[in-house]
């Protein structure tokens, strides 16, 4: 048995974080499965989010905030919900 991860492309585009908060209001639980998945996927440490928080931004101790979320132990709603109060 093999899980295949598809990205659709949603056309929301953010380059601040003001722009990803306003845009992280409007995720349903599962629409941030595919940044744990794939950073599984690919043995990275971090998920899409916490990278491009700390690399594009250079807000570490955010990126770490976020890459600390984990949709496994607590599910996707929870995850929602602490990334709303991380990015607040």
């Amino acid at each position: 048995m093999q899980s295949r991860v598809l990205e659709i492309p949603t056309g929301v585009k953010v380059r601040t974080l003001a722009e990803f908060r306003d845009a992280s209001l409007g995720w349903t639980p599962r629409s941030c499965t595919c940044t744990w998945s794939r950073r599984a996927a690919q043995g990275r440490r971090r998920n899409d989010f916490a990278s491009w928080i700390d690399e594009q931004l250079g807000l570490s101790e955010l990126a770490a905030a976020v890459a600390r979320t984990n949709p496994f132990p607590f599910g996707l709603e929870e995850v929602r919900r602490r990334l709303g109060r991380a990015l607040r």
